[in-house]
């Protein structure tokens, strides 16, 4: 099955070159790139669409957004912005378009260090998991299947009753086959009974929605491939311990 590999791109065409160049050296899957360009101008990301992506021979497309919409509060901006135009590339592109693909998604700034691929990677403790097959062996250890996969963000405060953390979009793999309802799926900010959280967190409520609907199928009785898909779920945190097989900035 195909990784589709999605990021987004303002203004600055270095970091995505840095990207390509990492992941054609590091990515031991079969992948497709594609960006949303999020420059603060449409001349600019049409430079960007018409020249770089051209030449490194990326499907890219321009998001229809504007700085100036007035849609988000300052303090927001970032990671609002971020999330508009990631989503918006899901939605519209990546959900309708690949729907058997597995998909990796990585923030602008983000790049390998190692050879690496989403089927088999570190885990919790050491482990050994990955996306789509839960009957490959690595290193004479069986590899774990799950379905989401990315680094915790801690919220600090009374979330949900306590403390909580949701999977920051730095690093996200998600199996599409195995996630119904994808137009549910947001990765917006969100706010939990006053605190704010960061890109990715609304993620939270779309797994939520899987529970509850998975909840109520099973004390119905009712069967079908959603309900089925939801029950066989799984969310996996942290999949990297010890092996740093990723870097949040720029490699020299």
């Amino acid at each position: 099955r195909l990784v589709v590999v999605v990021t987004v791109v303002y203004n600055n065409v270095m970091m995505l070159q840095k990207q390509v160049e990492t992941l054609e050296r590091y990515l031991i899957d079969e992948y497709h790139i594609i960006a949303a360009i999020d420059s603060s101008s449409d001349h600019t990301r049409q430079a960007i669409i018409q020249h770089d992506c051209a030449q490194l021979e990326l499907e890219c497309h321009a998001t229809p957004f504007s700085d100036f919409d007035g849609a988000f509060a300052l303090h927001d901006r970032p990671s609002w912005s971020h999330m508009r135009a990631l989503n918006w590339l899901l939605q519209t592109v990546v959900f309708p378009d690949f729907k058997d693909a597995l998909l990796l998604i990585l923030d602008p700034d983000v790049f390998l260090l190692s050879p690496f691929t989403v089927r088999a990677f570190t885990c919790e403790h050491g482990g050994a998991c990955g996306l789509a097959l839960p009957t490959v062996r690595s290193t004479n250890r069986s590899v774990q299947q799950c379905h989401v996969s990315g680094f915790t963000q801690g919220i600090q405060g009374q979330v949900f009753g306590g403390s909580s953390a949701y999977l920051h979009v730095a690093v996200l793999m998600l199996d599409l086959v195995a996630l119904p309802a994808l137009h549910n799926l947001s990765l917006n900010p969100a706010n939990f009974d006053g605190v704010y959280a960061d890109s990715g967190s609304q993620l939270l409520f779309y797994l939520d929605s899987l529970r509850s609907n998975c909840t109520s199928c099973a004390s119905s009785g009712t069967t079908g491939s959603s309900s089925s898909i939801s029950r066989q779920r799984r969310v996996l945190e942290h999949p990297i311990s010890r092996a740093h097989w990723w870097s949040d900035g720029l490699v020299s």
